[in-house]
């Protein structure tokens, strides 16, 4: 239970002869008494003042619940150890135990609290050690109340150094403390009024119409140590067993919010899972047909660059022969009359002709040569029976190859 965020507690004290109960109502560092109730314990049955005080405390279910008295075979002594966290010192405080003791039962719980502030790097503290077995009758009479605690606090564990006397029944029936020192009754008679005067000065219990401080003093004293070290490791003392359910409840809540909070996260990371996998997907596609696209822009480019040469070629060309009619007028003049011409094609720098005769091949190239523009490159003879195929290369007389 969380003191600091706690803006009501209900403190029950016992005896052998009574129940005692306060439930008060904290304004920051000011404790209001909004309910009180005593009961006395009938040994026929001590159960039925126990479940009238929790009922007519009208606590609620919500509200802490710390329990104050002395068990049965309870020690309570002060010791001085080295001023460790409160974890290190109750591992000491184990090892301490024998020298206070007169034997150490088998199932010994302890609570302890510093008192005043380490000196050369000591701490004192106030311990209470009880065999767990002493806290059976107890966890009787709150089970026939249908309730649990939150915890337990020795009543001298809550007094200060600098506290009035004290005495209290559920402390210790005999004996008072003052100043850190047990003393044997009768407690002086102005210990009330000195209390009360402190608490003035501290401001730490509202003034409340009806309430009988001198009656519940002990409740008003451990209700302000709880809202001031309500949480110290070293004051759990009280048994699973006597603890409320609605510990484990929070703790079922807890587990359950937080199987909530992991499927959220599963949930939201599966979705970006999907999401990241659609992607590589596409991803994985897209890179899949950039080789064929890559392959297709290659062969698109060759046939364009193939068109880019032709036209460069074509753009390359002379213009061609402006006086072809001319010399095709002077070739047939010089050619003999039995000379057939079959094919002519008119190059850039030459001219192939085929010319089918039945003359001598001499007599051929003796009328090309006298055509002063042309030049024989090559000249080539077939004959079959009369007739004779010649084939030509001319170039113009100006090119020399």
């Amino acid at each position: 239970m969380s003191f600091k965020q706690a803006k009501k507690l209900a403190v029950v004290a016992f005896s052998q002869d009574t129940v005692s109960g306060v439930t008060f109502r904290r304004n920051k560092e000011i404790l209001e008494p909004i309910s009180w109730v005593t009961g006395e314990i009938s040994a026929d049955d001590p159960s039925i003042a126990w479940k009238s005080v929790l009922k007519q405390m009208g606590r609620g279910k919500d509200c802490p619940l710390y329990l104050c008295g002395s068990l049965r075979e309870g020690v309570c002594f002060d010791t001085r150890i080295a001023d460790l966290a409160p974890r290190l010192q109750k591992q000491a405080l184990e090892l301490e135990l024998p020298r206070h003791l007169l034997s150490v039962p088998e199932k010994l719980r302890f609570q302890f609290l510093p008192q005043g502030k380490p000196e050369d790097g000591f701490a004192d503290l106030r311990v209470y050690a009880v065999p767990e077995k002493s806290f059976e009758p107890v966890a009787a009479m709150l089970t026939q109340g249908s309730s649990r605690a939150d915890g337990f606090l020795y009543p001298a564990l809550a007094l200060r150094e600098d506290d009035p006397a004290f005495f209290a029944e559920e402390m210790d029936p005999d004996r008072f403390l003052e100043h850190g020192i047990w003393n044997n009754c009768p407690a002086p008679i102005e210990f009330i009024s000195q209390w009360r005067e402190k608490l003035e000065n501290e401001k730490t219990l509202k003034d409340k119409a009806g309430f009988p401080l001198s009656d519940y003093l002990l409740h008003v004293v451990a209700a302000r140590e709880l809202f001031r070290n309500g949480e110290h490791p070293g004051l759990d003392i009280l048994p699973d067993q006597l603890r409320p359910q609605r510990l484990k409840k929070q703790i079922r809540i807890t587990v359950v919010l937080l199987i909530l909070l992991l499927l959220s996260f599963v949930w939201s990371r599966a979705g970006e899972w999907k999401k990241n996998y659609v992607e590589m997907r596409s991803v994985k596609r897209e890179m899949q047909k950039l080789p064929r696209e890559n392959a297709e822009l290659k062969k698109k480019l060759k046939v364009k660059e193939k068109n880019k040469k032709e036209l460069n070629r074509i753009l390359n060309l002379k213009v061609g022969e402006r006086n072809l009619p001319g010399k095709l007028a002077d070739l047939s003049a010089v050619l003999p009359d039995n000379a057939l011409v079959t094919s002519l094609r008119w190059g850039e720098n030459s001219v192939d002709i085929q010319i089918q005769t039945a003359a001598d091949q001499n007599k051929i190239s003796t009328a090309i040569q006298k055509l002063p523009y042309w030049k024989i490159e090559q000249i080539q003879q077939r004959s079959w029976g009369t007739s004779t195929m010649i084939t030509l290369k001319l170039t113009p007389a100006e090119v020399k190859k």
